[in-house]
C-alpha cells in the first residue's frame, strides 16, 4: 500500500459514512452525469507543519529523482489555495455556494529524462487534492479527493526556477469521496521554484539553497498575489454520480 493511499484512507476514515440500502442506492444514470470546465490552483512547498511528508527536488537532479510537495492543512491560512478549485457549471456541495472551493494538496513527481545539460527533459506525478470543509466552526480535511496523474516537459529558465507544460488527467479509481468516477483531463502549467526568492531577490535562490523549495500550479506571475494568477491546471470534467 502506498503512502498516498494510506493518508488518503486516514482523511476517509474521518468522514462520517451513511449506509443506505441497496434498494435506495442511486443508480448510475447517465441523464444525472455532470460535465463541464474545471480549474484548479496548486501550491505546494516543504515547510514545517503540512499536510503530508515532504521531500524537496535537489537542484542538481537526475533521472529517476523523486520529489513531494504539500500544502498546510485547511485550518491553516493559504492564499492560492482557499480560491484553488472551480468547477462550471458548480459542483453540487463544492462550490456551489461561493463559485470556488478551498483545496490542499499533494504534488508528488520523477524524473523521467534529462537532456541539453540538464535543463530540460520530462517529469511524471501526480497531483491530490482534498477539498476543505467547516465542521463545528472549524476547517478540516473532507473525504472528498481528486487525483490527477500528469506529464509533463520541463526546462530550466533561471537559477530559481524550473517550468512545466503537459497534461493532466483524473483517475476515476483513485480519486474519492463524491468524485469516484470523475474522469476528464487538460492542460497543466507549473513551476518547481523557490518562491522566498521570488517574492525577495534579496532572499537565496533554489541554485544558492541546493533545493528547490516550491511546486506551483499557477500561470503567470508567482509574486503576485491570489486572484492575480491564472489556475495551472485548466481542462474538463464528467462525473456519472455527482
Amino acid at each position: 500500500m502506498s503512502k498516498l493511499q494510506i493518508v488518503l484512507g486516514a482523511l476517509v476514515a474521518t468522514t462520517t459514512l451513511v449506509v443506505v440500502g441497496a434498494a435506495n442506492a442511486r443508480p448510475k444514470d447517465s441523464a444525472k452525469a455532470l460535465s463541464g470546465g474545471v480549474t484548479i490552483s496548486v501550491h505546494t512547498h516543504s515547510n514545517p507543519g503540512l499536510l503530508f511528508p515532504t521531500e524537496r527536488l535537489a537542484y542538481d537532479f537526475a533521472p529517476g529523482d523523486e520529489f513531494t510537495y504539500s500544502s498546510r492543512r485547511c485550518a491553516d491560512p493559504a492564499p492560492f489555495n482557499e480560491i484553488g478549485l472551480d468547477f462550471r457549471p458548480d459542483y453540487p456541495g463544492i462550490d456551489d455556494a461561493t463559485g470556488v472551493a478551498s483545496v490542499r494538496h499533494l504534488a508528488e513527481g520523477t524524473v523521467t529524462s534529462v537532456k541539453q545539460g540538464g535543463d530540460r527533459g520530462t517529469i511524471e506525478g501526480t497531483i491530490t487534492s482534498i477539498v476543505c470543509v467547516t465542521e463545528n466552526g472549524a476547517r478540516v480535511e473532507s473525504g472528498d479527493a481528486l487525483v490527477m496523474d500528469y506529464t509533463a516537459r520541463f526546462r530550466r529558465t533561471s537559477d530559481n526556477e524550473i517550468q512545466l507544460t503537459g497534461r493532466w488527467t483524473f483517475s476515476p479509481t483513485e480519486s474519492t469521496g463524491t468524485f469516484e468516477d470523475i474522469t476528464g483531463g487538460g492542460s497543466l502549467r507549473a513551476q518547481l521554484t523557490c518562491l522566498g526568492h521570488e517574492r525577495n531577490p534579496a532572499m537565496p535562490s533554489c541554485e544558492d539553497l541546493g533545493y528547490y523549495t516550491d511546486f506551483v500550479g499557477l500561470r503567470g506571475d508567482t509574486s503576485a498575489p491570489a486572484g492575480e494568477t491564472t489556475p495551472g491546471l485548466i481542462g474538463h470534467f464528467r462525473d456519472p454520480t455527482p
